[in-house]
């Protein structure tokens, strides 16, 4: 049963969500923050797809993983890489979700195929941005588009990434996107290399729809 509560208290619920441990660069690992994880959430939510299987890929340490469930999602798949992030959820969302419908899988998502989904899923994500891993936004949505016939997610608002997306739904890789917000999204320090408390990215949040699997 869903729990009744705001979005503004849904924000306040995922802080709960850790922190990386020790955050890699290359894997451009930058934990979401709960005002935008909210509001992509709340945007699947009203819209009525968050009610089957919730992919979370590249998932981190869980904060949209726990949002979907928060929200009535049937099931929650993480798929992360990194198998430090990886244990991180799974020993988050253990704790605070007493429930056998989590899975986790320790995967490439750019380059590995995954088990044959449910027909009723969505992927809700946080992808690099492909500032360090070039391309890796993209081939998130495509792996997403393979998966799943709906799903939302965070993108770095580059120049160019429209004209991109307008390129996949020309060649049928997907049917349809839209740009649902553009917000500034706040990374915090949490890379050696940071000489700043805080670095603000303009970001779009994206839903996208394709003829899945």
């Amino acid at each position: 049963m869903v729990r009744r509560f705001s979005k503004k208290s849904l924000e306040i619920l995922l802080e709960e969500t850790p922190q990386f441990r020790s955050p890699k660069r290359e894997l451009e690992q930058y934990v979401t923050p709960s005002d935008i994880a909210a509001e992509l959430l709340w945007e699947a939510f009203m819209k009525g797809d968050l009610e089957g299987t919730v992919y979370d890929l590249g998932c981190g340490t869980g904060k949209l993983a726990y949002g979907s469930l928060l929200l009535g999602a049937k099931g929650v798949v993480c798929v992360d890489i990194d198998y430090e992030a990886l244990h991180q959820a799974k020993e988050f969302l253990s704790k605070v979700w007493k429930s056998p419908n989590v899975d986790f899988i320790q995967a490439d998502v750019r380059g590995e195929d995954f088990s044959r989904p449910p027909k009723n899923c969505v992927v809700v994500m946080n992808p690099p941005f492909g500032v360090w891993s070039r391309g890796a936004d993209i081939d998130f949505i495509l792996k997403a588009a393979h998966l799943c016939r709906k799903g939302y997610s965070i993108h770095k608002a580059s120049e160019g990434f429209k004209d991109v997306l307008d390129e996949l739904v020309v060649d049928g890789l997907l049917t349809s996107y839209r740009i649902l917000d553009k917000v500034k999204l706040r990374l915090g320090m949490t890379m050696e290399a940071h000489t700043r408390k805080s670095y603000y990215v303009d970001a779009y949040l994206l839903t996208f729809n394709s003829g899945g699997i």
